[in-house]
């Protein structure tokens, strides 16, 4: 067989409505030197069968038999692959003529960047909509710190940043098992999106991001507190908890619990300031505008919060006008006041 150098990867799992679909728009890609390595995992629907029907000699259908699940099977095509890049596909998804084409040009012109991926638009139930991701390194690397920027569908992995280091996706971060890769990828090699829709991603309602929310959220939690740790931060439920909320804009609506969370901040803040893990730019800001932001949202409970913020890392970060620090001071005053009569 003639090695290519793309290896398109695709697990497939009783996605029989959706998978002509996809195969043909693998097939049809403008780039012609490819394998498309097909893994059916045991799928019972009718999929093996429509896969079956193709005679394309670019196809290597593989099955497993039984069904061992994404992360295996996922793991599976990597060790089968050949190509020097492998390309992400799924079985409900649409993939543009030019993906690969544009995907592999621009990897080929930057060997730095070990993992590419690009913007998507969402088909299927739900309005559809263009998702836009940041497209340069640290950008993406700071967003990682709070959940997956790439769609499995849109990415492209060079293969050798896997091999290298040995790298695989982990069981034990079932569904949000990209989450977890990335981040490991992002502290060795260069990350990119390339600014063009390159993907049709569907929303469904058997899709796993909707069938399994509860344990790819708590998963995602984990990753994210493995993340903190990184940055010589051991936090407890508690702050973690909060942080979580706080990711979704739930603020504190408690005295101890807003102390814990601004805290936890500053920490954060301190930390990356010390560790230099993401650019300071990007995530000391972010955090600092946040405390902020919960500052001015909370003078109901008092001077204290403007006592807090005075005395916070946030305040050595922000340029706050006097303006905005007047009108704060005021507010928590008045509450101060207010309360002692």
């Amino acid at each position: 067989m003639t090695i290519q150098p793309i290896s398109v990867l695709m697990p497939v799992y009783n996605a029989g409505i959706y998978l002509k679909d996809a195969i043909e728009s693998i097939l049809n890609q403008t780039f012609r030197e490819f394998e498309f390595i097909i893994i059916d995992d045991g799928s019972t629907d009718g999929s093996l069968d429509i896969i079956k029907s193709y005679t394309d000699k670019r196809i290597r259908l593989i099955e497993n038999g039984e069904n061992i699940r994404l992360i295996a099977t996922l793991n599976k095509g990597i060790e089968l692959s050949e190509g020097k890049y492998i390309a992400r596909m799924d079985a409900d998804d649409i993939s543009l003529p030019d993906r690969l084409q544009k995907q592999f040009a621009f990897m080929e012109a930057h060997p730095e960047i070990g993992l590419c991926g690009s913007y998507i638009r969402t088909i299927g139930l739900e309005h559809n909509y263009d998702v836009h991701f940041k497209t340069t390194h640290d950008e993406i690397k700071f967003k990682l710190f709070f959940d997956t920027h790439f769609p499995h569908p849109a990415a492209m992995i060079r293969k050798s940043v896997l091999i290298d280091n040995m790298l695989r996706f982990k069981k034990e971060f079932i569904h949000a098992e990209d989450f977890a890769l990335w981040n490991e990828m992002a502290a060795l090699t260069q990350l990119a999106v390339i600014p063009e829709i390159l993907v049709h991603k569907r929303t469904h309602s058997e899709q796993i991001s909707k069938k399994f929310t509860p344990t790819q959220l708590q998963i995602s939690s984990e990753i994210r507190k493995m993340l903190i740790n990184k940055l010589d931060i051991k936090p407890d439920d508690e702050e973690i908890s909060l942080y979580d909320k706080f990711l979704e804009n739930d603020y504190p609506r408690k005295k101890n619990e807003l102390l814990i969370l601004l805290n936890f901040i500053d920490k954060l803040i301190y930390s990356n300031t010390k560790k230099d893990i993401y650019k300071k730019e990007l995530f000391n800001v972010f955090f600092a505008q946040k405390y902020w932001d919960i500052c001015t949202k909370s003078t109901h409970l008092g001077f204290f919060v403007f006592k807090l913020f005075n005395s916070s890392e946030a305040k050595t970060v922000l340029k706050i006008s006097f303006l905005l620090k007047l009108k704060f001071f005021v507010k928590s005053l008045l509450k101060y006041n207010y309360d002692r009569k």
